[in-house]
């Protein structure tokens, strides 16, 4: 008897590379879990921000990065193909200051 093999594929559409504080993040998911016996246990989205702090104009004086938030949304069973739109609401306060 020989193990079988199969595939699940997904497409993750952003309408935009940048987003601002405060604003909604419109996030495509295209899953096609047709070929696959088990299913897509769920969707996470992690909002990360990276930043870079300039003096006088060039010199680099900080930088940082983190994660701001965490969206869990259900998968997909298997067998099944997909295709959602959710919209991922960004922090219009950073939750890593004071």
């Amino acid at each position: 008897m020989g193990m079988g093999k199969s595939e699940s594929t997904t497409d993750i559409i952003f309408e935009k590379n940048e987003f601002y504080p405060g604003e909604k993040a419109k996030v495509r998911i295209i899953c096609n879990n047709s070929g696959c016996s088990k299913k897509v246990k769920s969707f996470k989205f992690k909002v990360h921000r990276t930043y870079k702090g300039y003096a006088d104009g060039k010199k680099h004086v900080t930088h940082g990065e983190s994660y701001l938030s965490t969206v869990k949304e259900d998968g997909c069973k298997a067998k099944e193909k997909v295709d959602r739109e959710f919209n991922v609401a960004l922090p219009s306060v950073d939750p890593n200051r004071d």
